[in-house]
């Protein structure tokens, strides 16, 4: 409406302005005829009038662009608004559409040696979110597969998890409304075994130079609740030599700062390891570096019997 208007006014400003002026310049012109001293004065059609006509008219013209700009920016704004109001509303839509009905988690309720290994008994537990009516959830692992007892409105069901295979997954089934979802759960023996065994963690940089390994490390030790570590030690080794650093301040003070040059014999056959042991006899090695080697962690217990490796 506002730039309708402007359309309007101002060349109506304009024509206005321009008859004005022209009827006094007019005026004036009879004046100056009538005038027995005409030829003695200026009459010239008032220079400054007409200099400040020029300058409204033009700020008139410079007020209707701006006016046109801001309308056309709000209108811009405007359709954004629209626009993002009507996305918003799709997000929500896939939302619900995509909402998760149920989730899950992995409990270890005991650790123990069967057969020469250590099997853990994990149990997986489902909370329904959105699920209202019959529903039934199936575990299968291997080639075992049983119904979840719901007990309080969670589902839950034991699988026997061979630590020692690092990792492995199983399937679960819902059956809801005649319809069945499929979802896999990965079993990583390290996560599921974290809330029983210590840790040792190493954060900083590492590089080899000049046939010298260097690093800047610091180094964390985290015992869990049942059990705590005694010592550990640095490994850092070549195709001739390893070195061995102690680590103990990091045992006694939960961290250490670490800054090592070692000279090595070669680049290619490094190979760098934290090991430590716990109060119940299971020892830790865990790979912190190698030039060709993926990261490892191998926990075994007093009689060397492995307990996990990843």
């Amino acid at each position: 409406m506002s730039r309708f208007i402007s359309v309007l006014i101002i060349p109506a400003i304009i024509i206005c302005g321009s008859l004005i002026y022209f009827m006094y310049y007019k005026s004036s012109i009879n004046r100056h005829l009538n005038d027995e001293n005409y030829q003695g004065r200026d009459h010239n059609p008032a220079p400054v009038y007409i200099a400040l006509g020029i300058a409204i008219i033009s700020l008139l013209v410079n007020t209707s662009k701006n006016q046109l700009a801001i309308s056309n920016l709000q209108n811009n704004v405007n359709n954004l608004s629209s626009q993002i109001y009507r996305l918003n509303e799709k997000i929500d839509e896939l939302s619900k559409k995509d909402s998760t009905v149920y989730s899950y988690g992995l409990d270890l309720i005991n650790l123990e040696k069967q057969n020469g290994q250590y099997v853990a008994t994990v149990r997986v537990n489902v909370y329904p979110e959105m699920l209202q009516g019959e529903t039934e959830f199936i575990l299968r692992y291997e080639n075992t597969s049983q119904v979840m007892i719901e007990n309080n409105g969670v589902y839950s069901a034991d699988i026997f998890f061979p630590c020692a295979q690092g990792g492995g997954s199983a399937v679960l089934s819902m059956t809801y409304n005649g319809k069945t979802q499929n979802d896999d759960i990965y079993l990583e023996g390290e996560k599921i075994l974290g809330s029983l065994l210590p840790s040792m963690d190493v954060i900083g940089s590492s590089e080899i130079s000049s046939n010298t390994f260097k690093a800047d490390w610091t180094i964390s030790a985290y015992s869990s609740e049942t059990r705590k570590i005694t010592d550990a030690v640095l490994l850092i080794s070549d195709s001739k030599n390893t070195k061995e650093i102690s680590l103990q301040d990091a045992v006694n003070n939960g961290q250490m700062e670490l800054n090592i040059k070692e000279k090595i014999s070669s680049g290619d056959k490094v190979n760098v390891e934290i090991q430590y042991h716990d109060d119940k006899g299971f020892t830790y090695t865990e790979s912190i570096y190698s030039f060709d080697k993926p990261y490892h962690l191998e926990v075994t217990d007093s009689e060397g019997i492995q307990v996990i490796v990843l």
